[in-house]
């Protein structure tokens, strides 16, 4: 279904266009994969402010990591964008985190479940209602859906509570579906997203690793044994040569994972499992069946589930843990490094201690190795390690014109596109971009190739 675009919310307003004099917005709203969230909030602010991007000499930041918007005025573009506004303009960047698969349905104008805006939009900061630095919410035009994987590449299943042991519902193992916070087998379950009709882009490279809790006395996983976890063949630590607890007895394994429609999900089905095993797809929060197993919605909910300390519904707090997330999770201020964050008044971390997630501490979580390496940008890049995706912008071209930018608009987004593919613009020690890239994916179901 191709979006209805009202025109009072296109990226420039029509009563911007229908004086010159008045100053004009130019909006960038970007709505889907959680595990980019912290690089789009992050690199808003220095795509604005560079001289060789928007050159905005005043910008504010408001919301957080996963809700987020940067505002920028006073702006002076690069001579070589071709882009003149005039100083009072505001280009305003937002990102709001879900999950993978509501960024193309956004963008191909789906009505998002849950969600009370209109098809194609979805509720976002208002940044003109921000009293205390706090912004309000309102309805706003997707511009661009930001999936980890293509459309193609949702072909997972997860039965289970919605925010793991952190739902709001009724433990009621007798009758786990009867609350709002759970997904049943026909509830969540995909066999590819059709986002044939629109266009993308694909400027940067999601990294990924696992984590574990720090009770797990591993610094590194082998494909073989992320496979056997991950496909619930294994059900202790000690299954896949790991003496958990340094005794004779068995370690239960739990599983915190995301939902289905997750990009971080299907990476790790498409690029670890690799059609090798089945990822597992139900809940399992006694270990009867095995390991324990909770699906979370949002990379931060899975790192809340292996913090979790036992309090709400679920009784018996996260042990003997693993997950995987993208790799800069436990970095607060994202892909950058410490002495770029220290620069920018941030704290940064090379582990996940001390760093907080909506109120759990992560100070019992640490990231861990792949096949020996690391999961960063130098590994990446140079084709040394598997687990990354190359992100989707899905966008409708009705909206945008990048092939043949004839305005302003159009021209701020290629400007975009442009800059966050060069390495030189993209700070950071995890985020690699395209044109760094030594290897490619044709799609996200093949292993990787040398360029």
């Amino acid at each position: 279904m191709k979006k209805v675009i009202k025109a009072s919310i296109l990226g420039l307003s029509v009563l911007a266009m229908a004086s010159a004099a008045q100053a004009a917005d130019y909006e960038i709203n970007i709505m889907g994969a959680s595990a980019q969230s912290g690089f789009w909030n992050t690199n808003a602010k220095t795509f604005l402010a560079d001289t060789a991007g928007l050159g905005c000499t005043s910008t504010t930041v408001y919301g957080t990591k996963d809700n987020g918007a940067t505002v920028g005025t006073n702006c002076t573009p690069a001579a070589g964008l071709g882009i003149s506004i005039a100083t009072s303009d505001r280009v305003i960047m937002r990102y709001i985190a879900k999950a993978s698969i509501w960024g193309p349905m956004a963008a191909n104008g789906d009505d998002i479940v849950d969600d009370p805006c209109g098809a194609g939009e979805f509720t976002m900061l208002d940044v003109d209602n921000c009293p205390g630095g706090v912004c309000a919410s309102k309805c706003v035009n997707v511009t661009y859906g930001a999936s980890d994987v293509s459309g193609e590449a949702f072909t997972q299943s997860s039965v289970g509570y919605i925010l793991g042991p952190l739902t709001d519902g009724d433990y009621d193992p007798a009758n786990p579906s009867s609350t709002d916070d759970y997904y049943s087998a026909d509830e969540n379950s995909y066999d590819g997203y059709d986002a044939s009709n629109l266009n993308y882009v694909r400027p940067v490279v999601v990294p990924f690793s696992f984590f574990v809790t720090e009770d797990v006395p591993v610094d590194n996983l082998s494909r073989l044994q992320a496979v056997l976890a991950f496909s619930g063949q294994a059900a202790n630590w000690e299954d896949i040569g790991v003496d958990a607890d340094g005794t004779s007895a068995d370690t239960k394994m739990t599983l915190c994972l995301r939902h289905a429609g997750s990009g971080t999900h299907a990476t790790l089905d498409h690029a670890v499992l690799h059609g090798d095993a089945n990822l597992v797809d139900s809940e399992d929060i006694d270990g009867t069946g095995g390991s324990i197993k909770w699906f979370n919605e949002g990379s931060s909910d899975l790192m809340k589930c292996m913090t979790y300390a036992g309090q709400n519904v679920w009784p018996t707090p996260t042990t003997y843990a693993i997950g995987y997330a993208d790799s800069d999770k436990c970095s607060s201020t994202s892909a950058m490094t410490k002495a770029e964050a220290i620069a920018l008044g941030s704290t940064w971390s090379s582990t996940c201690s001390a760093v907080t997630f909506d109120g759990y501490t992560s100070s019992n979580v640490k990231r861990i190795k792949y096949q020996g390496l690391q999961g960063d940008r130098t590994s990446i890049k140079n084709c040394m390690y598997p687990f990354w995706a190359a992100q989707y912008l899905y966008y409708d071209a009705d909206e945008v014109n990048v092939a043949n930018p004839v305005n302003n608009n159009d021209k701020i987004h290629k400007a975009l596109y442009t800059y966050m593919a060069n390495p030189a613009k993209v700070p950071g020690i995890f985020w690699a971009t395209q044109d760094e890239m030594k290897c490619m994916k044709d799609t996200d179901f093949k292993f990787p190739t040398k360029k």
